[in-house]
């Protein structure tokens, strides 16, 4: 995780990526049919998943721990960071009203898979009625093929959230297409918190208090933009739509893998990564317009970080001298499933994020960048965000 790395980000990103792929999976079993009536498997056991992510996580130290005397401590924290955060944004947004968590590697995980649950069940209604209508819903051949389907997908992210688990610090969690409107949410996953401050030798109180200062700025960057939220569940309904759509037409017409091999196969000779390699030009739009604004988040956020943190920590550069250098030591394994899950990707675009921010606010002052908040025509483009001047130039004539 870069500087704390808001994972609410990468789970959105991903689980788009995976959602995209197991259309594929879902498209195989539609295609099925039989006389044999058994039953129906969803696309991912979310037990299973949960279940792999458990085996990933035997040893952790604060599973059986009381854990309400860490969530009030880091309550403080929390408010401790909240003024500065508001001040440097320019928000006149009193200290939203969050839920703090200091949590285990089990509960973290519990959480984000009911936030997956929510990005999987457009996809997973859609492979349920197109079983229905294909007369395919409960053949033992669909049995076969969306069993293994199945077995993979729900490997596949209980391996994803296992890893995760291991080396998340903080995440700001908001629900994201589901129906209910929850307030955001603060966790702290506090075996990985002791053991990279142990580990990088960092004082306990400040090293805390710096991952809080984080998931603070995205607090606020989400309470303090009312827009932000409902644009993002607009785009990720939108691509979600366009994804059933694709798959419908595909049933409708005819499914060959070999449509599918090719489609993969073009997006890889254009040097796209696995996660938009099967998508329509329409569907990686919208992924890239999600990416966009994913790395804006992100990248204001380190700003914010960086502007407030030494005035809230003496040893703020000390702590980010440390954590980048450790990410800069990853082991060989912790690089090749970053890359493999496309998560290196996504460090690489965070950090294109700040660079744009720090160069917006070179050129035309601190009160330039908050410009990007005003709403989604504000919002870099994936060209502009190479391309800093081209931005500013648009934005100065939406005024």
């Amino acid at each position: 995780m870069a500087r704390s790395k808001n994972v609410m980000t990468t789970r959105t990103m991903l689980g788009a990526g995976l959602a995209a792929g197991a259309t594929v999976g879902a498209l195989v079993s539609a295609t099925r049919s039989g006389q044999r009536k058994i039953g129906t498997p969803t696309l991912i056991n979310w037990q299973r998943a949960r279940q792999v992510a458990a085996l990933l996580n035997r040893d952790d130290p604060f599973a059986n721990q009381p854990k309400a005397e860490f969530t009030r401590y880091y309550a403080q924290l929390v408010k401790q960071a909240a003024p500065l955060v508001a001040e440097a944004i320019g928000s006149k947004v009193a200290v939203p009203s969050l839920q703090v968590a200091a949590v285990s590697r089990a509960q973290w995980v519990a959480a984000n898979i009911h936030s997956f649950r929510n990005l999987f069940d457009p996809i997973d209604q859609f492979h349920l009625e197109s079983l229905q209508q294909s007369g395919a819903a409960g053949s033992l051949p669909n049995l076969v093929v969306g069993s293994l389907n199945q077995l993979v997908l729900s490997a596949e992210l209980g391996t994803l959230l296992g890893y995760l688990s291991k080396h998340v610090l903080g995440q700001y969690d908001i629900s994201l297409l589901g129906a209910e409107a929850d307030r955001g949410k603060l966790f702290f996953v506090e075996p990985n918190i002791a053991a990279t401050q142990q580990q990088l030798g960092l004082d306990a109180d400040d090293f805390r208090l710096w991952i809080a200062l984080h998931e603070v700025t995205h607090a606020y960057q989400f309470e303090a933009h009312p827009w932000l939220r409902p644009y993002f569940n607009g785009l990720l309904g939108e691509y979600f739509d366009h994804l059933k759509g694709d798959l419908g037409a595909m049933r409708d017409s005819g499914f060959s893998l070999g449509n599918i091999i090719g489609r993969v196969r073009e997006g890889r000779d254009e040097g796209r990564g696995w996660l938009e390699a099967v998508m329509t030009p329409p569907q990686r739009d919208l992924f890239q317009r999600m990416q966009s604004l994913m790395t804006m988040v992100e990248g204001y956020g380190n700003y914010v970080m960086n502007s407030v943190g030494a005035r809230l920590l003496p040893s703020y550069e000390f702590i980010h001298e440390r954590v980048e250098h450790r990410q800069g030591n990853r082991r060989v394994v912790e690089r090749l499933f970053m890359r493999v899950t496309g998560m290196a990707l996504k460090m690489e675009q965070y950090a294109l994020g700040e660079a744009f921010i720090n160069h917006v606010v070179e050129s035309r002052g601190p009160a330039f960048a908050p410009r990007i908040w005003r709403g989604p025509d504000y919002i870099p483009t994936t060209a502009e965000l190479k391309d800093h001047e081209a931005w500013i130039a648009r934005v100065e004539k939406l005024g």
